[in-house]
């Protein structure tokens, strides 16, 4: 006989105590909020070494420079365990660099070297979700060409959206 109320005290333990554990995960996960955008990195080595070289310090100065706003992520596409992950967002070309606004969902992918102002144009305009004053404002401006690049047919103009 005690040994059943032993087996019932035991049972009813466990009980409560995942119930405390499954409310808090509830309550938690109710009051987190809005998430970040996320900056994540898929570069690997051999073909396309050398565009990924170039980007590093790019990369690192919009790590420090969003630092807290942003999540930065970093993705080894050459690791066989990333193969989903690569699936998922498609990655065909070393390096692809993708933004995700707060709830996840892909907003810009870059293929390769890619501009500074680019990049930090598309982190900014997902980090709030009020455009600012100057997001507003003009609809096209012109991207900084770097001086190895500075040819005519380099010159572009990307439309911002709204």
């Amino acid at each position: 006989m005690q040994r059943g109320f032993r087996i019932l005290h035991r049972l009813l333990t466990i009980s409560i105590i995942s119930s405390i554990i499954l409310g808090t995960a509830i309550i938690a996960g109710c009051q987190r909020g809005p998430g970040k955008p996320t900056f994540i990195s898929f570069t690997g080595k051999g073909k396309g070494q050398e565009s990924v070289e170039k980007m590093k310090p790019i990369i690192s100065k919009l790590k420090k420079k969003y630092q807290g706003k942003v999540i930065f992520r970093e993705v080894d596409i050459d690791n066989p365990a990333n193969k989903k992950e690569l699936k998922k967002y498609y990655v065909t070309m070393n390096p692809t660099y993708i933004v995700l606004d707060k709830e996840g969902r892909i907003k810009e992918t870059f293929l390769g070297a890619a501009h500074e102002e680019m990049l930090e144009r598309a982190i900014t305009s997902y980090i709030s979700s009020q455009p600012s004053e100057k997001q507003r404002g003009s609809s096209i401006q012109p991207l900084k060409t770097p001086p190895e690049h500075s040819s005519e047919e380099n010159q572009t103009s990307i439309p911002k959206s709204p």
